[in-house]
């Protein structure tokens, strides 16, 4: 849905698209490989509160760019670009507590979670391209709405109230 919106939306050469989706798979990327660093000095704790207060604003405000119908390429490829390095936190602690939802059935689990990422992806690409109309607003609500869904997900695993874990948030 990005490269239709960039293109055709938002008039951005298709050479062009290629550097404003570099930029957010970049900087997704950078803070990944940092991650292990941050996430050693200021712990899994911490990260995972101020990753989600900052998802929690940056959804916010692509939800608000997509609500006053601002289409700037530049602007939203900044906010996404903001909103996938908090991100790399939760998905960083929660997929190995993910693991042991099954007992001594890491390899199910991983499976379970991978058809899950899948099937979700390929529901919220079509809710998406059945409701696009060619703006930012349908898709930006989207990255808004799931974002929050997201956050009640990850802030439901009740892992995380076991004070005897490393992995406490």
């Amino acid at each position: 849905m990005g490269s239709i919106l960039y293109v055709e939306g938002f008039g951005v050469s298709l050479a062009s698209f290629g550097y404003y989706q570099g930029a957010v798979a970049g900087s997704f990327a950078l803070m990944s490989l940092l991650s292990p660093k941050i996430l050693s000095k200021f712990g899994h704790q911490k990260c995972f509160k101020i990753s989600i207060v900052l998802i929690t604003i940056f959804a916010c405000l692509i939800g608000l760019v997509a609500v006053l119908d601002i289409r700037s390429p530049l602007l939203i490829t900044v906010l996404m670009c903001l909103l996938s390095m908090p991100t790399v936190f939760p998905v960083n602690i929660l997929y190995p507590l993910l693991l042991d939802i099954i007992p001594n059935a890491k390899s199910r689990a991983a499976s379970v979670n991978g058809v899950a990422k899948l099937v979700g992806s390929a529901v919220c690409i079509e809710s998406a391209s059945y409701v696009y109309n060619g703006t930012f607003l349908q898709i930006g609500l989207l990255i808004f709405g799931l974002s929050i869904v997201g956050l009640f997900f990850a802030r439901s695993v009740s892992y995380w109230r076991n004070e005897n874990s490393e992995y406490v948030v």
